[in-house]
């Protein structure tokens, strides 16, 4: 029997045998039971619990040990006189992370596939636990159950004895640091803005931040704390990684794969801190790697295969138990004997074991000749090791006490022979003098007192108040892009109205008179004959004439597309145009015939023939009248019976732009927040940014709202910049309250954000963002009326456009510019802000929901 003594006030014993004895002083208490049988108490005296007997205490103190340990109890007792008043049982197993049965699966029905097959483990307080696996076998999504991030399809998870989301967890929260298998950083912050954001998360004051920046930039040897993330090295992003998940001292460190892609010595490295974090300060660690090699530094090892968990332990006693050398090879003898087990060959591998092995690893290795069988029911067996008050396991498999200040008392001789056995039996095991420093009780953190600390009203305004703060920066750090973004809306705008509604100009048309030969004779600029007053009177800005020889070059104008129209005169086109003027009534059909033009259109380029009509009939109404008024006649009555007074409402010769603009700004605002709104949540999705903001307790709607108000500022730069280039550049006539106008537009900005929020809900790439932002644009930009009116659609579509999201807010802007409209008065006007308002919660409710469900 071995002792030692610290100045913590408690004692250890192992004797001989293996079981444990412990006496713990907890402020007013002390006992100690040997072998679950008899209790020392302050009166000198030992209790038989089994029998209620009284027998000398110096018949069991022979027994166990020298009378060194007789003297060092009775000075310890003497030094706590508080122990002789009560008397305290030996403490339980306490465990900061537990997975009892886990099931998790992904996808539904047939195609359901389990990432996660019946999981049990138990990670001890301040242990090192180790998941090892190969890629795709369930490390992360145990990891992912864990932290919160996924819910099982089976069997629970508790953390510090509370089922992960529930009331009175601290996880997601400040329960738990986490590292996420990708860098999980902002690349514009610096290191102190990094550790700032994610302390503020938190509710950590700024004082014990500048702290905590101050201890793990020297702890982590991180470079100074003004240097961009962006501008560090993949080690140092590490490191600075893993300073974001110990910024507020959790009790709980989880780490999926922190050590993948990166050099042995930057390993080595971070092994080295997670030692000193779990000896020194008490926290425990859960980590997920493939590299065996890792695995050894790790108190507690737990190797995973295809979604089930093979067997957990400490690394060197699992070596020692199945007689092997390393961690390879005891995983590779697991993995054969889960094989030969799924296949029904489990007694012909038990037969075979030995031999297999050496096949593998030659004759040089340190494997009973005795066939190994595995164990299957290890969580029994990984309970007795550890049942031991809170004992932790050090490098080397040896217990040690993290609530006790001597070091574990053992028979020399026994360690003697225990030490020949292992250079015997293992040489080949890895040498590592490292051993686990035992954590006084104090140092060791306590869940409890945080949960004491916690006030929903401040944490939600710290975590909300911190993504602001995020997302702010952010923009800040990427002005020359987020200025970009903003001046799109004003640039397409700007085309919009250069490009759009505006009249075409020099239309070939090809004509052909019959009055006069067009290529001898000079067109007269008067007394002319009346065909060349009506090609007079065509607009020549319009309208660009050509004349030819014949009506058959005509025709063939048109046809090779030289010319839009041909244009032709009869040869008494004048006789008949001037009878017609004075003597209409006793005109023959013959010169009723002789008075038309011809105007022969190429109606495969409807615009043009539109216009070169309208420009035509223009011309000769012009002549008609001039023609009136020269003989003395009035001109009026050339003009249409149908008059037209100045319009009641709107102008009096709209263009296709004023019907357009309205809508195209909706839908620009719409469509340009949809884009920039869902790339973002995608891109910090696919960084980890998003599941390590939700492990560290950020709500959904946090996240969301966080981002909502941060993209409806940039809505609203927009368009007030959209606004004024409308109004006072190009005059979009406006009799409408502005104020309103503006209010709409930036909602259907904040509509088409949320609809990009809750795209990026369901999205987990870039391009499934841009595929379904473009999918949906077109059928949403025609059933909306942008460029045509909706009541000259089907019936049916009719009914659809009413509820897309829209319709009705356009219609209510065309009413509130053109007719002077405001939203109190008219119901035509208000259903636009209500159809409006709806989308965007409904958007909103589904991004939420959706969050929820893919964390």
């Amino acid at each position: 029997m071995e002792q030692s003594s610290s100045s913590s006030s408690s004692l250890h014993v192992r004797f001989n045998d293996g079981n444990d004895d412990q006496a713990v002083y907890n402020d007013t208490t002390f006992s100690t039971t040997i072998n679950n049988q008899v209790s020392f108490n302050a009166n000198d005296k030992i209790t038989n619990t089994t029998t209620t007997t009284t027998t000398s205490r110096s018949n069991i103190l022979s027994s166990i040990g020298p009378k060194f340990f007789q003297n060092k109890l009775n000075q310890w007792i003497q030094s706590n006189p508080a122990a002789e008043a009560k008397k305290l049982n030996p403490p339980k197993q306490m465990f900061a992370a537990t997975a009892t049965n886990l099931i998790f699966a992904y996808g539904r029905g047939k195609k359901a596939r389990n990432a996660l097959n019946d999981i049990t483990i138990k990670v001890p307080i301040s242990h090192r636990y180790a998941i090892l696996g190969p890629s795709g076998c369930g490390k992360t999504t145990l990891v992912h159950s864990l932290v919160g991030l996924l819910k099982p399809k089976s069997g629970y998870v508790k953390v510090f004895g509370e089922i992960p989301g529930s009331t009175r967890s601290l996880v997601p929260g400040p329960g738990i640091g986490y590292m996420p298998q990708e860098i999980g950083l902002f690349e514009e912050f610096t290191i102190k803005e990094t550790l700032f954001f994610f302390g503020r998360l938190y509710r950590l004051p700024s004082d014990t931040i500048r702290d905590r920046i101050t201890f793990l930039i020297s702890f982590l040897e991180l470079p100074e704390q003004d240097r961009f993330v962006a501008k560090l090295s993949g080690g140092q992003k590490r490191r600075v990684s893993l300073a974001a998940a110990l910024v507020h001292k959790p009790p709980l460190l989880v780490l999926d794969e922190p050590t993948v892609g990166i050099d042995p010595v930057l390993r080595q490295s971070i092994w080295s801190h997670l030692r000193s974090l779990s000896s020194q300060e008490g926290i425990t660690v859960i980590i997920t790697t493939h590299y065996i090699d890792e695995a050894q530094y790790a108190s507690t090892v737990a190797f995973m295969r295809h979604g089930t968990l093979l067997e957990e332990g400490n690394p060197q006693k699992l070596i020692q138990r199945f007689r092997l050398d390393n961690l390879e090879q005891v995983f590779l003898a697991l993995c054969h004997n889960v094989n030969a087990t799924r296949g029904g060959g489990k007694n012909h591998y038990v037969d075979n074991v030995a031999s297999l092995e050496r096949k593998q690893y030659g004759n040089n290795h340190c494997i009973s000749e005795k066939p190994l069988l595995l164990t299957v029911n290890h969580h029994k067996q990984f309970d007795e090791e550890s049942k031991t008050g809170t004992e932790e396991l050090d490098d080397e498999g040896q217990g040690s006490s993290s609530l006790s200040p001597f070091s574990t008392i053992t028979n020399k001789s026994q360690r003697q022979s225990n030490e020949q056995t292992q250079s015997q039996s293992n040489k080949c095991e890895p040498e590592d003098n490292s051993r686990h420093t035992p954590v006084p009780p104090h140092v060791v953190a306590q869940p409890q007192r945080m949960l004491m600390k916690r006030n929903k009203i401040l944490d939600h305004f710290a975590r909300s108040s911190a993504l602001l703060t995020k997302n702010f920066i952010r923009m800040w750090r990427n002005l020359p892009v987020m200025l970009f973004a903003s001046l799109i809306p004003v640039l397409q705008c700007t085309l919009f109205f250069l490009c759009l509604g505006r009249d075409p100009f020099d239309i070939a048309v090809t004509y052909y008179n019959g009055e006069l030969d067009p290529l001898l004779n000079p067109m007269p600029k008067t007394n002319s004959p009346y065909s060349l007053q009506v090609l007079q009177s065509i607009d020549n800005h319009s309208i660009h004439l050509m004349p030819v020889a014949s009506v058959e070059q005509g025709f063939q104008s048109v046809r090779s597309g030289q010319a839009k129209a041909f244009l032709r005169f009869g040869p008494n086109f004048t006789r008949a145009s001037f009878e017609k003027a004075i003597d209409y009534m006793s005109m023959d059909n013959e010169t009723v015939a002789e008075s038309f033009v011809d105007l022969y259109l190429d109606m495969s380029s409807q615009f043009h023939a539109m216009k070169i009509k309208e420009k035509i009939f223009e011309a000769y109404h012009l002549f008609s009248r001039n023609l009136l008024a020269e003989n003395g006649y009035n001109p009026d009555v050339a003009d249409s019976p149908i008059r037209i007074p100045p319009p009641l409402m709107g102008n009096q010769d709209p263009t296709v732009t004023e019907f357009m603009a309205p809508a195209f700004i909706m839908s620009l605002s719409f469509y340009a927040s949809i884009a920039t709104a869902s790339l973002t949540l995608v891109l910090e999705r696919k960084d980890g940014l998003l599941q390590r903001s939700l492990v560290s307790g950020v709500y959904p709607n946090e996240y969301i709202l966080s981002h909502v108000i941060t993209q409806t500022v940039v809505v609203i730069f927009q368009i007030i910049l959209v606004l004024l280039m409308a109004f006072f550049i190009f005059h979009i006539p406006n009799r409408g309250p502005v104020f309103w106008i503006s209010v709409l537009i930036v909602m259907q900005g904040v509509a088409g954000m949320a609809y990009g929020i809750m795209i990026s809900a369901i999205a987990k790439e870039e391009n499934f963002t841009l595929a379904a932002c473009m999918g949906s644009m077109f059928p949403q930009f025609l059933l909306s009326g942008v460029v045509w009116p909706v009541d000259t659609m089907p019936q049916f579509l009719i009914y659809v456009s009413t509820i897309v999201s829209q319709a009705k807010a356009i219609d209510a802007v065309r009413h509130m510019l053109y007719r002077g409209w405001d939203p109190f008065n008219h119901w035509d006007v208000a259903i636009g802000f209500i159809v409006s308002a709806s989308w965007t919660v409904v958007f909103l409710f589904i991004a939420t929901i959706l969050f929820n469900i893919n964390k």
